[in-house]
Formats: structure tokens, sequence, C-alpha cells
């Protein structure tokens, strides 16, 4: 019994010495100091610590360019089913990051990591889908996987799903599901899903014609910085749609496209 209690202490110490070393590493790696994180990291990956090879893996990445040794062990981490380490290889091989570009590659290790709940993993893999982006294009699978990405907060996911209803990509075309994906991702702040809701509400199409309503979500992404909600806000202020007719401002935001360098913007002012 005292044996065991002693095992069960000396399992403790190296777990907090483990997560101690392991911690030290991170503030090593914030303060981009490479060479005090792989000294952190390194011991503790080759005890086999998946989570300590994964971040090793970034410190060869992004602190040192060494893609060789990068990948090797982000694969020594996603064979021990890390769901980070197998984005991060899906990533590699999709941009061909260091690599060969390598589609096939990338959509085995997305696969592994979206099937493991990885949002980033799911969405890219429904984008792969979507634009037959080095694979063939399957637009039952990208709604699949965007559904899914959705679900895991990824707002981007709820835009383009808006997009594919709105334009029946797909899947029968229907500006109801467009407008209820557009304001699932309105609501997480996103933007160009505002904006496209704006535009639903403008001609009324799968919601009830709104100006006002229209106006304050196209504002709202045009302030974030969308350019097209830009030029469209330009457009309600100077015809006086869902707000009182108001020039200056109109000329306001014709100019902020402009400075975009979009020829319209330019024209409008």
């Amino acid at each position: 019994m005292r044996f065991k209690k002693y095992q069960i202490l000396l399992l403790l110490f190296i777990s907090f010495h483990s997560y101690a070393d392991f911690e030290e590493g991170v503030q090593c790696a914030r303060l981009a100091d490479w060479d005090c994180a792989k000294n952190e990291w390194l011991p503790l990956a080759e005890k086999g610590s998946a989570r300590a090879q994964y971040y090793l893996a970034t410190v060869y990445k992004e602190g040192y360019g060494d893609f060789f040794e990068a990948i090797r062990w982000h694969e020594k981490s996603a064979k021990q089913e890390n769901a980070n380490a197998q984005y991060a290889l899906g990533l590699i091989y999709n941009e061909g990051s260091g690599v060969k570009k390598d589609s096939g590659k990338a959509q085995k290790w997305y696969l592994l990591s979206a099937a493991q709940g990885h949002g980033m993993a799911q969405f890219n893999l429904g984008y792969m889908y979507a634009y037959g982006n080095g694979i063939e294009q399957n637009y039952a699978e990208a709604i699949k996987w965007y559904k899914k990405a959705a679900g895991s907060g990824m707002t981007r996911a709820h835009f383009n799903l808006g997009n594919m209803y709105q334009a029946g990509r797909g899947i029968e075309q229907s500006y109801v599901e467009a407008a209820k994906w557009y304001q699932k991702g309105g609501d997480l702040g996103h933007a160009e899903a505002q904006y496209s809701l704006g535009t639903l509400y403008v001609k009324g199409l799968g919601v009830e014609k709104d100006a006002v309503r229209a106006f304050a979500l196209i504002g709202g992404a045009a302030e974030e910085g969308v350019v097209t909600a830009q030029y469209s806000l330009g457009v309600m202020y100077k015809s006086g749609i869902g707000t009182p007719q108001n020039l200056t401002k109109a000329k306001y935001w014709f100019g902020k496209v402009c400075d975009a360098g979009v020829e319209k913007g330019c024209e409008a002012y």
C-alpha cells in the first residue's frame, strides 16, 4: 500500500513538472523566444506528449521556417489523434507551405481533424468540396461540412451556406433558408452575412420587405469595412431608402468606396 501511494505521488510530481515545463514553453513562444520554447517542449515531445509535439512543430514552422521538422512533429502528434496537428498538416498540404501542394493529403488530414469536431478543418473541407479545390466538386459534401462547421461556431460557414441557398448551388434555391443562415452569421458578428441579409430586406426576398431594417444591417456592415455595403449605403443615403435622404453622407460613403479602388465609387462620388 505504501509503495502504491509512493507511485501515485511520483506520477503527480512528474505530471506537475511536465505541466510547468509546458507552460514555460508557452510563455517563451508568446515572446517569440523560439529557442527557449524548443528547449521546454522538445523533451516532452520526445517522451510522446502529443500536445508538446504539436506545439514543437509550430516552433519549427513559425520560428525557424523548417517545414521538414514541422511536418515530422505534426505527423507524430496527428498519429496520436491530435486534431490541431491533423488540421495543421491539412493546411500545410493545402497551401503547399514548404512542401509540394497535395490536395489529396490535405483532404485526408482535414477529414481526420474534422471528424473530431475541429471547426476550421470542417470549414476548409466544405470549401474544397464547394469549389472543387484540388478534389472533385461535390455540393452535397460542401453543405454537409459547412453545416458541421457552423455548428462548431465558424461564422463564415453560416455566410457560405446562405450564399449556397440563395444561388441554389447543389440544393433547392431558397431565399428563406438563405436569410436564416445570413441571420445566424450576422448575429455572430459576420459583417458580410449582415450585408447579404440587408440586401434581402431591401428586396423582400425570403423576408418581409423592410427598408429600415435593411439600412441598419447594411450600415453595420459598412462600418465594418465591407466595401459592397459601403457602396449600397451610399445609394441608400442618396435615394432616401430606409433613411432620410442625405447627400453629404452619400458622398462620404462613395468616397470610402473610391478610396478602396472601386471605380463605381469614384463615379458616384
